[in-house]
């Protein structure tokens, strides 16, 4: 890992001294992304490079519509459905995010459109009618970021006259601090002001 143990530095180091002869690098994000995927498999080579390890990479990519993934994230979304009221679920919008990516959509064309691909593979095997999407996480301007932001969307959706909001992330397989407060914490949050209700606490 990035931020946690254990460090990818660290894993190589044990990885060459068990022997391997050819690794395999996989982000746990099936978004790909200059900054995220990109930036690991970066950090790979380069920590293979500091101790001199000749190790064949194969760098895995383009597994966002993998029939597996996208089946749990629907059942993700379908159950999160369940946690609202049967009048509030016909008038329910899914905001499928994903962390912000510095830069202009011309720079994040790869990015934009596996998220796009994924949202709507996702609303599909859910049966989801009702969808947008939306980004978080964005760093301070004068920095151009991805747009709209999700809290721009659900102002959008409260002046449409609607009357729920379920926030599904795409981004993050595992809960991390940054998902949980913009999804969870601070969105519900956001929804309180609007008097909506909102996702379940441990979606």
């Amino acid at each position: 890992m990035k931020h946690t143990p254990p460090f990818v530095d660290e894993t190589i180091r044990q990885i060459v001294a068990d022997g391997v002869t050819r690794l395999y690098s996989l982000p746990m994000s099936p978004l790909y992304s200059r900054s995220g995927t990109a930036a690991y498999h970066l950090r790979v080579r380069k920590a293979l490079a500091a101790i001199g390890a000749n190790i064949p990479v194969i760098e895995i990519n383009d597994w966002h519509l993998f029939p597996n993934l996208v089946e749990a994230i629907s059942l993700r979304l379908r159950t999160a459905h369940q946690w609202l009221s049967s009048t509030n679920r016909s008038k329910a919008t899914v905001l499928f995010t994903a962390h912000s990516q510095p830069g202009s959509p011309q720079a994040n064309i790869e990015f934009i459109q596996a998220f796009s691909e994924l949202a709507k593979a996702v609303a599909d095997q859910a049966s989801c009618q009702h969808w947008m999407l939306a980004y978080r996480s964005a760093g301070p301007a004068p920095q151009t970021w991805l747009k709209p932001d999700v809290f721009d969307r659900m102002e959008e959706v409260a002046q449409e006259g609607g009357k729920a909001v379920v926030v599904c992330d795409l981004l993050s397989l595992t809960e991390n601090v940054e998902a949980i407060f913009d999804c969870r914490i601070n969105s519900r949050l956001k929804a309180k002001l609007a008097d909506w209700s909102l996702f379940p606490p441990n979606f």
